[in-house]
């Protein structure tokens, strides 16, 4: 094996392997994993999968997990600050970024990977994927750090995804599933929540969102087919108290008592944290030690960037990652619940293969301007075609071509009682807000 890569040469060598694209199917990824006397073996984990809220729901999970002392592995996508966010090892009292993996990792794990890798290409077997790899380079992270449990969010659908090559699954987790990615997953909720609910394992018991109907039979049916406790949570079972800007407290019907609290704005991260807390208390009843105590402070401390954020005030700065049809009516209902009718100054920048018309007939009549930017990404729509489809929805719209520029105008633009909301792809946030995660 070659000399080991630093963290630029390994960020190239994935760049180059997610040019390869590569065969829907399981087998290269378990073909690495063999090479490699299986690492996922030795971790134990929550396994993630739904359309909207699997990042916020794990977060919060997490949060909970570690509060009880638990030292928790996190894998996540897409990330939102940087890249070494998508592999973090979370303790209790420590900030939000130092759970990142760091660079001299990522460059020794992806240099051990990459020598197998290379040895399968010459013996003329598929190379393994870019998603593959860093989902492999996950369990390498959390096995040298020595993590109790590892929350695993799917990348896409569930059945074929990388992540789906695990063994010693504790609960699997259902988030809200809607239709996104179809182009891969199927045309029908149907299709969609059968790819997702490929995740759910012989006995493994299933904590899931309320789903719609198509989605809540599917999720039934596997259930009944792999003797899995299904665990199907109900809105009516919560009664949110109290909503503002500054955060969410809320009952559970069953026990009557002092209110639980979420830092997380709008009604649906309420019920992220149902799951979250449904999911802790089924890891309780397989023998991890969490009190009350840790599931209260571990939503109340709970961080997640880019999901309704307000990251500035007078004027307030909201970012969101608003990206499909779903995310939009929550972003929809979120704005009425903190401004009412108030209007405010949007800066939206999309990927060119999602719903973008329809998110923006969506979210417009909240806003009384709106200035387009081109995110920073390959599969960015240009602003000037952005600008176009929102000026069917709205009268004063403005290209502002870059985020820099956008934020700029917005800043200009905005009085102090104003609000600025940025949404669209979740990579852009990460610009938009500079340092202050």
């Amino acid at each position: 094996m070659g000399d080991r890569m630093n963290y630029n040469e390994a960020m190239d060598y994935l760049k180059e392997v997610s040019c390869y694209g590569g065969k829907l199917g399981l087998e290269s990824i378990q073909e690495l994993l063999k090479r490699l006397d299986h690492p996922e073996n030795e971790l134990k984990f929550v396994h993630v999968a739904g359309t909207n809220g699997k990042g916020s729901t794990s977060a919060y999970l997490a949060s909970i997990l570690a509060e009880a002392d638990y030292t928790v592995g996190r894998y996540i996508s897409p990330v939102v600050v940087a890249y070494e966010e998508c592999i973090q090892v979370i303790r209790k009292d420590q900030p939000a970024l130092k759970a990142y993996i760091r660079k001299e990792h990522i460059a020794k794990h992806l240099t051990k990977i990459k020598g197998i890798c290379d040895e399968m290409v010459e013996e003329g077997l598929t190379s393994p994927t870019a998603f593959e790899i860093e989902t492999v380079m996950a369990f390498l992270e959390f096995i040298e750090q020595k993590v109790d449990i590892v929350i695993l969010e799917v990348g896409l659908g569930g059945r074929l995804d990388a992540t789906n090559v695990i063994n010693n699954v504790l609960v699997s987790i259902m988030t809200s599933i809607s239709m996104d990615h179809m182009q891969f997953l199927g045309n029908t909720l149907t299709e969609i929540a059968s790819e997702k609910a490929g995740i759910i394992k012989q006995g493994v018991p299933v904590v899931s969102y309320e789903q719609q109907e198509e989605a809540k039979k599917v999720i039934n049916e596997r259930c009944k087919e792999t003797g899995s406790r299904l665990y199907m949570l109900h809105k009516k079972d919560v009664s949110i108290k109290t909503m503002t800007i500054n955060g969410t407290t809320f009952l559970l019907e069953q026990e009557q008592e002092e209110p639980y609290y979420i830092p997380l704005l709008g009604e649906h991260q309420v019920y992220n944290a149902y799951v979250a807390m449904t999911a802790a208390r089924v890891l309780q009843e397989q023998g991890f030690v969490i009190n009350e105590e840790n599931i209260r402070l571990g939503l109340a401390n709970t961080r997640w960037f880019g999901r309704f954020s307000v990251i500035e005030h007078n004027p307030y700065v909201i970012v969101d990652g608003a990206h499909n049809i779903d995310a939009a009516n929550m972003l929809c209902r979120a704005v009425e619940q903190y401004f009412g009718t108030k209007k405010g100054i949007f800066v939206v920048g999309v990927f060119q293969d999602k719903e973008y018309e329809e998110i923006l007939k969506r979210t417009s009549k909240y806003a009384k301007m709106i200035i387009t930017v081109t995110t920073k990404s390959e599969r960015a729509l240009p602003s000037d075609k952005l600008k176009r489809v929102a000026k069917q929805y709205c009268n004063h719209v403005i290209d502002a071509k870059t985020i820099e520029n956008g934020m700029v105008i917005a800043k200009q633009m905005a009085m102090e009682d104003d609000y600025i909301l940025c949404f669209g792809s979740l990579s852009f946030l990460a610009d938009i807000a500079g340092k202050t995660v």
